[in-house]
């Protein structure tokens, strides 16, 4: 017999569902605060993208797989249809939610798809933004870290894009 929700739930949807694997998966994850641990993950995540800035581009385009133009080219193929495909799952689940709005059934019923398109959403906008970025660093040759990128609300330069070109 299970503890907390599975408890609750009858044998034939924890077999449907894969909730006694999942509840074995998550007992294997560290428990307690593991603050050190996330620190040493961030400290490692600002070396590797200070190292990765501190490289030549061709380092970082070989870090990346590309190594000749012709991959170059074929990689920008590839972020641009990731792009516009992140972009319109986007758009789509975001009218799906506004739609759901307006159509009369359970409010239960309409909060669990908005908040399952809502999620959904978001994975597309992380495809769209990521392909956005890394086109963004093969056109202007220059490696600039993802959050970095962000930040600067999506430009490879920044605010003051000509000064910080010419000093470079």
């Amino acid at each position: 017999m299970g503890t907390g929700l599975s408890r609750f739930l009858p044998d034939s949807v924890k077999a449907w569902t894969g909730w006694d694997d999942a509840l074995a998966f998550a007992r294997t994850l560290p428990r307690g605060p593991d603050g050190e641990k996330r620190r040493e993950l961030l400290e490692r995540n600002l070396e590797e993208a200070g190292r990765m800035r501190s490289l030549p581009f061709r380092d970082v385009l070989a870090a990346w797989g590309v190594d000749t133009p012709e991959t170059l080219q074929a990689a920008a193929m590839g972020l641009r249809r990731r792009r516009l495909a992140g972009a319109a799952l986007t758009l789509l689940l975001l009218a799906d939610c506004c739609l759901q709005l307006l159509l009369p059934q359970p409010a239960f019923l309409r909060t669990v798809h908005c908040v399952s398109a809502m999620c959904l959403a978001v994975a597309g906008a992380a495809l769209w933004t990521t392909s956005a970025w890394r086109l963004q660093v093969f056109r202007h040759g220059r490696f600039v870290p993802y959050r970095e990128w962000l930040l600067r609300l999506g430009r490879v330069w920044g605010r003051n894009g000509a000064a910080e070109r010419a000093s470079s």
